[in-house]
């Protein structure tokens, strides 16, 4: 309670050129009951709207329409108008090379949160911003938040992924998860790819759908469902979002399965297909 009391009172910029991807992010921060939210198009509006509104927080994308999350971020640490060299600052990338992870922590970024987006990445680093703050250094190479961070990656629970030979692995994918996934085909009859809510209503089956494959701990899973919502996010309420890429992710999903049963647990010739039309189909939508 004390924690979204003190979430409430916080105002918000959300700087993102894809309008589908800025509302979600939006709709997320109302959830936790963030309600000061303003929002930015392109680089040259989110400088505007942080001069106007000093928001307590900046949520960017790295390809900013007329410059780049990065380059923002610089003028928001080192610019000599910018009113708060200290905002916090959380990029939204869907690189995550070791190269790129390197250059957002030197320029002064916060946290990163990696596409597609979903819920709990954005409440938690968002909880990590106010809850958990880093101190900020100033020096003459560098300012941000202090680059080190400890964290414990000791994983003590127990493996259950395909890939994982030593443990035991399911001889079928949960018929729960099986029906999720039908589910989502059905959306697809009268799917009109033009309407957000319609959109809006796939996007968050997908999601469920992935984070339903996290707590079955299923590495093939996840990456499938996670191809989904990242081919949902990317195609918006734009009018390009093809339903048959869509239904491609359920027919994976059951194919998957049948593989598992047949004691096959190596589908990455299947996975790799599927990655490969899907990144085809959004490059091609971006391009046209």
């Amino acid at each position: 309670m004390t924690g979204n009391t003190t979430l409430s009172a916080k105002t918000i910029l959300v700087a993102e050129t894809q309008p589908f991807l800025r509302s979600i992010i939006v709709d997320i921060l109302r959830n936790i009951g963030i309600t000061k939210i303003h929002t930015a198009g392109s680089c040259a509006e989110a400088v505007t709207q942080i001069r106007t509104w000093l928001p307590d927080a900046v949520i960017m994308d790295w390809n900013l329409k007329g410059g780049t999350g990065v380059k923002l971020a610089d003028w928001i640490r080192t610019g000599k108008n910018s009113p708060n060299p200290e905002l916090p600052i959380v990029i939204v990338t869907g690189d995550t090379s070791q190269e790129k992870i390197l250059e957002a922590r030197d320029c002064g970024i916060d946290e990163i949160i990696v596409k597609p987006v979903v819920p709990k990445a954005v409440i938690s680093r968002v909880k990590l911003l106010f809850m958990a703050k880093r101190d900020f250094v100033s020096s003459h190479s560098f300012i941000g938040p202090d680059r080190r961070r400890r964290e414990n990656e000791n994983y003590k629970g127990s493996k259950r992924r395909l890939k994982d030979a030593s443990e035991n692995v399911s001889t079928s994918i949960d018929v729960g998860f099986l029906a999720k996934a039908d589910k989502i085909q059905s959306l697809l009859k009268e799917m009109d790819v033009n309407d957000r809510g319609s959109v809006m209503n796939l996007y968050r089956a997908s999601q469920d759908l992935w984070e339903e494959a996290a707590e079955q701990e299923d590495n093939h899973l996840e990456e499938i469902a996670k191809s989904l919502v990242g081919y949902v996010q990317a195609m918006g309420a734009s009018g390009k979002l093809d339903t048959k890429v869509v239904a491609k992710h359920i027919v994976a999903i059951h194919r998957l399965n049948d593989l598992i049963e047949q004691g096959n647990t190596d589908p990455s010739s299947m996975l790799n297909k599927l990655k490969m039309h899907v990144t085809d189909q959004i490059s091609n939508s971006q391009a046209a």
